[in-house]
């Protein structure tokens, strides 16, 4: 190897011991297991889960985060979960007078085949060779 190869190798190397990027981290671990060391990193930024709560912390603080705001996030929670009942009772009404107007359609569009059968009929009887087999 000529020293070049051998920066560039280490570079890529997964091998290679590299230091967790977190802040306040310091972890050395091969690099092929940085990933799996960064999913478990109590020192990795993340999201508070609570649908709504927009808080960010590194994962060491999560927990205490969620157990101080339990009350907020339940309120949070039952304020989607009523606006969630609205939603359904809504669109249930909508879908009830769409099938309404559904059933109304066809309801229209069977009368007008039906007319228009008698009428084919009636045409048909109004020819000149119906006239003819029906004085037979």
């Amino acid at each position: 190897f000529m020293a070049r190869d051998l920066a560039e190798h280490e570079g890529i190397c997964p091998e290679a011991q590299v230091e967790c990027t977190n802040a306040g981290c310091g972890a050395t671990v091969a690099r092929r297991s940085m990933g799996e060391h960064r999913e478990g990193c109590g020192w990795e930024e993340v999201e508070c889960p609570c649908p709504g709560c927009e808080e960010r912390m590194v994962r060491a603080e999560l927990g205490q985060h969620v157990a101080a705001s339990g009350e907020v996030h339940l309120q949070r929670t039952w304020k989607r979960v009523d606006e969630q009942g609205r939603t359904i009772a809504e669109l249930q009404l909508t879908n009830a007078g769409l099938e309404e107007k559904v059933a109304e359609l066809k309801a229209a569009s069977t009368a007008k085949a039906k007319v228009q059968a008698r009428r084919s009929r009636s045409s048909a009887m109004s020819t000149p060779g119906c006239r003819s087999a029906l004085k037979r």
